[in-house]
């Protein structure tokens, strides 16, 4: 049986559409650099979907790997 839960930290769909439809203003990206902490790279303007998705995908995987890590060493 396959247990669903919600992380604390992972992103909401709220989240992730603010991400994907992201216009080209740095005030915005900067905000969202330091809420997500990731570089500003991530939410520059593309004109696909397709590349904007990809990057919400990376973002999903740092946050992901964060919270591996955090839990590693809690249990050490």
């Amino acid at each position: 049986m396959q247990q669903i839960y919600k992380k604390k930290n992972s992103l909401s769909n709220k989240d992730k559409l603010t991400i994907i439809n992201l216009k080209n203003s740095g005030e915005k990206r900067s905000r969202l650099a330091e809420q997500f902490n990731v570089s500003q790279g991530h939410f520059k303007s593309q004109t696909t979907l397709g590349r904007k998705l990809k990057k919400v995908q990376c973002i999903l995987k740092q946050k992901d790997l964060n919270l591996r890590n955090i839990k590693g060493r809690i249990k050490l």
